[in-house]
């Protein structure tokens, strides 16, 4: 059963696992989700996972 959404009016951006993220970017996540019959935690977390991995090399290229 999934959670409604909470639409930032100011932003046009809902929040997903902490992480704001266009309505539009959301539609498409849920509509991937749908379309292959998993769960929007199996989409979105490869993209979290990747985005950590980018941060931690950037803080660490900025640090050397």
């Amino acid at each position: 059963m999934s959670r409604p959404r909470e639409i930032d009016p100011e932003t046009n951006q809902v929040r997903m696992v902490g992480v704001p993220i266009s309505v539009a970017n959301h539609d498409a996540l849920k509509a991937e989700a749908n379309a292959r019959g998993i769960t929007m935690a199996a989409v979105v977390r490869p993209l979290i996972e990747r985005e950590l991995r980018r941060s931690q090399r950037a803080a660490k290229n900025a640090t050397t």
